[in-house]
């Protein structure tokens, strides 16, 4: 119970704030812009072999393996869903529901605090893969628009916490050479989750 409490935040209207009032309204809207393209088959198929075949199931038990043979059976219906799901902008509740396995973080193992564990979300297969082809769109409007910032380095492909720590180097280094004063900021954030009856902090 201890553990749920710090990973799994709690989700009660009665302590929103204005904020929080306003999204839930906004969520019910219908969307107003204009059709996405429909995923095809190629595209379901391509983003299930990314899958790695070995990884747990969540809580439906249904391995990729399984999902796959299950798709190439009724390509049709797999994709009928997986456009409904966007045309209505819908992400079905059942594939929300995840089993979470909570792991030991490196060297916090004698540590008596919930946050020793590091929560892994096992989520249904089909909801990875509606996961999965959305992302593949958002990055494909993100990238065709030029929208990342050029210093942004995190969850960007090819451009890492390395590269951030090589363009920093080679900032530093013009600064010495120019006998320069500078000052380094380093900021860690915390996460914390929504305690109960009370705003996220």
């Amino acid at each position: 119970m201890h553990m749920l409490e710090n990973f799994v935040p709690d989700d009660r209207e009665d302590s929103d704030n204005e904020l929080h009032r306003k999204i839930r309204k906004e969520i019910q809207k219908p969307p107003d812009t204009a059709d996405d393209k429909a995923f095809t088959k190629e595209e379901i198929i391509a983003n299930f072999n990314k899958f790695n075949s070995k990884r747990a199931p969540g809580g439906d038990g249904l391995t990729t393996d399984i999902s796959i043979r299950a798709f190439q059976v009724f390509p049709l219906f797999f994709t009928q869903i997986y456009n409904t799901c966007l045309m209505e902008g819908c992400f079905p509740k059942k594939w929300k529901q995840s089993v979470k396995i909570p792991t030991f973080k490196p060297g916090k193992e004698e540590c008596n605090v919930a946050s020793k564990y590091r929560p892994i979300s096992l989520i249904n297969i089909g909801g990875k893969l509606l996961e999965r082809l959305m992302i593949d769109r958002i990055l494909f409007h993100i990238y065709s628009n030029d929208l990342f910032n050029a210093n942004q380095y995190g969850f960007i492909p090819q451009r890492g916490r390395v590269y951030a720590a090589m363009e920093f180097k080679k900032f530093l280094e013009e600064i010495l050479r120019l006998k320069n004063c500078t000052v380094i900021v380093s900021l860690d954030v915390k996460g914390h989750l929504m305690q109960p009856g009370g705003p996220a902090t």
